[in-house]
């Protein structure tokens, strides 16, 4: 008959009683199952927040005695249910935070919170078969693992069998650190019964489950049975084989496609642990890890052929474009993945992958068959003057950054996102996606970090585009001989970038305070301050009945604002001769305008630090709508008197035929 489990909760102070009197008690009977002679009670010390020992109850207690703290404080009797119990274990010490690890506490915390508050033992059903799995691992046993193999057992000692074993995080720490497999039991029944047929010279192949410390979900040992112990619960053994990693996903896909048997279904499933598989079966599985890994170098072989001009990659600077302004600003293309130190010195894949399963042993092997590659392509296979392509997430994918590589793999702790990157020369950094070539568009659907979209002929029709754009190219000549690392900040930063068509060495841009003002083809004196040109398109907002439920934005009409002319007070009376075209007063009719020529257009020059006329603008239709002669005037300022017109207008442009002069050297 199988034994139950059951778990508690007791305070330091009773449990402490309870360890030395060897009795445990409740107020309650236990609800849905009345604890046994046999059963196993796990006890959690509500002080020290771990599950501390286990009990194994002996038989019913007739001691009345007031034992517990609580119950003499009270004078009465109050763990009326109380039982004889032998303490197995004081020292399981385990941490709350690893029992929420198991279902079905990882998804309802207070289930476990109520259970140990409960005043009756909980009997845990098939409800907490993953917890339960996990408790029945840390009961030591009486028995040694290294009892020597009996001659008279039933079976062929000959024969090699083949076991297929699934491990969770207990079972793969111990086969991975102390070479040891021990099988579940219900304690006098098996949980399998295929653990009672291994013996010394089997052979184990591993998959390790979702809760593996290490090689998440992926079968990936084949370990040697060295020595297995007297109630066949426990193997020595040895490794033999490290398989390349065939994920769970892989196996399934191979099952429905007849490559291996049906002998891996449970794989991944909660509560399998051991199943005896064909030679035939194990074969299966071998060739199915070689093969999935030959399909890919292959695949590796073929594309490096084509690799032998520049190319075409795809890349993304993060899920949500997290990395786009440092890569835009910085002129680098990067990868994340937290927990990567340089890897300059590590020079073929399979060294990399190793490396990278013992830095992220919680990945799964299906996403390190994902990652790995995409890594290596970044640092190994782009090259200097291929061509990069970045899909700008920021801006829905629909705006793309194209750029050229300019140096090899670096590592730099730019940010903490950021560390493995390539330099890069940005060509245009807002190219529209519909711009592209389809073929070349298509691959932006690509989900990958790193996508190599394709070779010579694929850059000859982004070349084309670039042309057709007006974008210019580097030559390879160019960047052959350049190193990123000795590249001067002007180079490589973006931000240095040449903004001005003729002076490129100039990357101030234009001071505010150079500018003059003209009107009737002539300059006006003594202009101080002059507001800003600004211009504000009106929202026309409209919907139909049948539109989503937003809203249409349509540009309305364009206003523009009023501009303010100031300047000192003196004896030139332009200002005020042109207000008095549009009104003036006369004592004997009134105010009169001059609507002939009340309108002007007028002019702003600006000019560089050395005096140098370098834009203008043009103003139309101008007319003042505002003037003042004078300012506040105060006896104890001490300040320029200043007059000022304010001046409408009905639109103005940059007048484009002005170009940019040369600067002088000093």
């Amino acid at each position: 008959m199988k034994e139950s489990i059951f778990l508690t909760g007791y305070n330091q102070t009773n449990l402490q009683i309870s360890k030395e009197s060897k009795i445990l008690g409740w107020m309650q009977n236990s609800k849905r199952k009345e604890i046994a002679n046999g059963d196993y009670v796990f006890v959690y010390n509500m002080d020290n927040k771990r599950i501390e020992c286990v009990f194994r109850i002996d038989s019913k207690s007739e001691n009345n005695e007031l034992i517990w703290k609580d119950e003499k404080d009270s004078n009465s009797v109050r763990y009326e249910n109380r039982w004889n119990a032998d303490l197995i274990s004081d020292s399981l010490g385990i941490d709350r935070s690893e029992i929420l690890n198991y279902s079905p506490f990882n998804k309802d915390v207070n289930r476990f919170n109520l259970l140990i508050r409960n005043p009756f033992p909980n009997f845990l059903d098939d409800k907490y078969d993953d917890f339960c799995s996990f408790l029945v691992t840390t009961i030591p046993t009486k028995e040694s693992i290294s009892t020597p193999k009996n001659n008279d057992m039933d079976m062929n000692l000959d024969a090699k069998q083949y076991f297929l074993i699934q491990v969770n995080e207990r079972g793969s720490q111990n086969i991975l650190e102390n070479n040891t497999y021990r099988h579940l039991r219900w304690f006098d029944v098996p949980k399998d019964i295929d653990h009672g047929k291994v013996k010394e010279g089997d052979i184990l192949l591993v998959y390790f489950a979702r809760n593996s410390i290490k090689y998440k979900q992926c079968l990936k040992k084949v370990f040697l049975v060295d020595s297995v112990s007297g109630d066949k619960t426990t193997f020595n053994v040895k490794e033999l084989k490290d398989l390349r990693g065939i994920s769970l996903q892989d196996i399934k896909t191979a099952i429905d496609g007849g490559k291996i048997g049906n002998s891996f279904e449970k794989l991944g499933q909660q509560g399998f642990n051991i199943k005896q598989i064909s030679e035939s079966d194990y074969s299966a599985a071998i060739s199915l890890d070689n093969n999935l890994y030959r399909s890919d170098d292959n695949n590796e072989l073929n594309e490096k052929k084509q690799l032998g001009g520049p190319n075409l990659w795809l890349l993304r600077a993060g899920d949500r474009g997290q990395g786009e302004e440092i890569a835009l600003t910085r002129g680098l293309v990067g990868i994340g993945y937290d927990g990567l130190p340089g890897l300059h010195s590590i020079k073929d894949i399979k060294a990399f992958r190793e490396h990278y399963i013992n830095t992220h042993s919680k990945d799964s092997i299906g996403r390190v068959n994902a990652v790995v590659p995409q890594i290596w392509k970044f640092m190994n296979e782009i090259k200097i003057n291929d061509y990069v392509v970045l899909p700008l997430k920021t801006q829905n994918s629909k705006i793309i950054a194209v750029g050229k590589i300019v140096g090899d793999y670096q590592y730099e702790d730019l940010n903490p996102e950021i560390k493995q990157f390539r330099p890069v020369k940005w060509l245009n950094k807002d190219v529209p996606r519909d711009a592209f070539d389809p073929e070349i568009n298509e691959s932006f659907g690509n989900n990958g970090t790193v996508f190599h979209i394709g070779g010579i002929d694929t850059v000859n029709k982004l070349k084309e585009m670039l042309s057709r754009l007006g974008i210019k190219d580097l030559g390879e000549t160019q960047l052959n001989k350049r190193d990123w690392l000795s590249l001067s900040d002007e180079e490589i930063d973006p931000r240095n970038e040449p903004q001005h068509t003729v002076n490129q060495k100039r990357f101030d841009p234009y001071k505010n305070f150079k500018f003059k003002v003209k009107w009737d083809g002539k300059y006006v004196a003594g202009i101080s301050k002059m507001s800003g040109l600004k211009r504000t398109t009106e929202i026309v907002e409209h919907r139909e009945g049948g539109d989503p439920n937003t809203i249409r934005k349509i540009p309305g009409l364009t206003r523009y604002e009023a501009i303010i002319l100031q300047r000192g007070l003196t004896h030139d009376l332009e200002f005020e001769n042109w207000a008095c075209k549009v009104s003036s007063f006369d004592p004997t009719s009134g105010t009169r305008s001059s609507l002939p020529d009340f309108r002007k257009d007028i002019i702003l020059e600006i000019f560089n630090e050395a005096g140098e006329f370098v834009m203008a603008y043009k103003i139309y239709r101008c007319w003042v709508s505002e003037y003042q002669a004078l300012p506040d005037l105060d006896a104890n300022a001490n300040a320029v008197a200043i007059e000022s017109i304010k001046i409408e207008n009905e639109g103005w442009e940059r007048d484009s035929p002005t170009v940019e002069p040369p600067e002088p050297d000093s």
